[in-house]
């Protein structure tokens, strides 16, 4: 930029950005020296563009902080909940700032042992605990506790869910289906 001023009177300064210093010390000058009716003094300061660069970095190292340090707590404090019976609202409720809570639904399950084809060592295991679900009171005679629970494992795609299923179709149980990290999250904390 340029800063202009009269020689007879320091208090009236000008500023005046230009493109082109030639085009100010022959266009621009003269005119304003007629306009004017005095001399004028000039003084040229000139600034790189990376003096603008380094200014707009220096802003942008406090500014952005400011604004991404907020977003970023918020989006961690808030849990991701998801689960087969819910999935896909986890990221709904997620990305319109609600806060999910896990609920499950025990379903009926229409598949019978017939319906698993194959796993006969697997079915003949379970069997005894279709018995026990469907009914207890002979177990209990016997002095028998209630089991906590049956372990299934296996690779992926071996058939744990449909055994799941068929043993409380069988037994007329509930059946409720959720991953292990929203049982863990639900009941253990």
């Amino acid at each position: 930029y340029v800063q202009w001023y009269s020689k007879s009177s320091w208090f009236s300064r000008h500023y005046t950005t230009i493109p082109d210093v030639r085009y100010f010390d022959t266009i621009m000058l003269p005119e304003i020296q007629r306009q004017q009716e005095v001399e004028i003094e000039t003084q040229y300061v000139f600034k790189s563009w990376s003096e603008w660069v380094v200014g707009a970095l220096s802003i942008a190292v406090w500014v952005i902080p400011v604004f991404y340090i907020p977003l970023l707590i918020n989006s961690y404090s808030r849990p991701i909940y998801s689960s087969p019976i819910n999935a896909g609202m986890g990221k709904v409720n997620k990305a319109m700032g609600l806060r999910s809570s896990i609920h499950f639904s025990p379903t009926k399950s229409n598949l019978k042992f017939c319906d698993v084809v194959g796993m006969y060592e697997a079915k003949n295991e379970i069997v005894e605990l279709v018995e026990f679900l469907s009914d207890a009171s002979k177990f209990y005679q016997l002095g028998a506790q209630i089991p906590n629970g049956a372990l299934l494992f296996g690779p992926p795609g071996v058939g744990k869910t449909l055994l799941a299923k068929a043993m409380a179709g069988e037994a007329k149980a509930n059946f409720i289906a959720c991953c292990g990290s929203d049982f863990v999250e639900l009941y253990a904390g």
